[in-house]
């Protein structure tokens, strides 16, 4: 999954991503009047720096979108939505809202609520909430396999150029054979494992991948195997069982 952080969201057809400049400018436009208020109390040093903080925010959450049918561009603002209850990994149920919405061009004349309509936008929330995801994924797998020595992860995981303090073995060499079932106390091993469901399923995309872990590591009882992927997606380093990716 490494190359996943790297990959563009993918948008419902026919939207896609489109570059635009002056995210700050556009950020400091939108911004609300009550981001502003909370900014008013403040002495002018540090009222300059919480404001420069919350257009730098602001900016990170601005995305320019355009529909390549008819031309239309919009801006969002996107604004995470708060998770209830207490976890100790990011959960894979992102959940965003929009703040502000901006119509650059592409409309002839007035914009109607049919055009509005026509914004597929639960599409698109989604589609931002799932690429957040995958890369929370990719980070909580990297996380747990740094340092390979110092945590005790066996030599031959690791790629040709990891030093054994200053690198990784993300992605793992050698994932396609049995793993290391002695180690299933480890956190990292469930990365491990996560690696090698990912690496299934590419060789076989329309397979049973739980079932071919079993068949591979063949030494473990299938109960167990099938439990170090319930706990790989518990930890968050696989995506829910229901979620269908791309």
């Amino acid at each position: 999954m490494p190359e996943q952080e790297h990959e563009p969201v993918r948008l419902p057809e026919p939207w896609k991503e489109s570059l635009f400049f002056d995210e700050k400018k556009w950020a400091k436009v939108i911004m609300l009047e009550e981001d502003r208020d909370e900014v008013k109390s403040l002495g002018t040093k540090q009222a300059f720096q919480a404001f420069e903080k919350m257009i730098n925010t602001a900016a990170n959450h601005l995305h320019c979108l355009e529909n390549l049918d008819t031309g239309a561009r919009i801006i969002l603002q996107l604004s995470r939505v708060p998770c209830n209850g207490v976890r100790s990994l990011p959960s894979m149920s992102i959940e965003y809202s929009i703040k502000n919405m901006v119509i650059l061009s592409g409309w002839d004349g007035e914009i109607r609520g049919g055009d509005l309509r026509d914004i597929p936008i639960r599409a698109i929330l989604a589609a931002y909430a799932q690429h957040d995801a995958e890369k929370n994924i990719s980070f909580n797998r990297a996380f747990l396999l740094d340092f390979p020595e110092r945590k005790g992860i066996p030599k031959k995981y690791w790629v040709e150029d990891s030093d054994s303090e200053g690198d990784t073995v993300y992605s793992p060499a050698n994932i396609l054979d049995p793993l290391p079932a002695k180690y299933s106390k480890r956190p990292w091993f469930y990365a491990l494992v996560a690696e090698q469901y990912d690496a299934l399923a590419r060789e076989h995309p329309d397979a049973n991948v739980a079932n071919l872990m079993v068949e591979l590591n063949s030494d473990v009882a299938p109960g167990s195997v099938r439990r170090w992927i319930t706990r790989a997606r518990k930890e968050g380093l696989l995506p829910p069982a229901d979620w269908k990716r791309g």
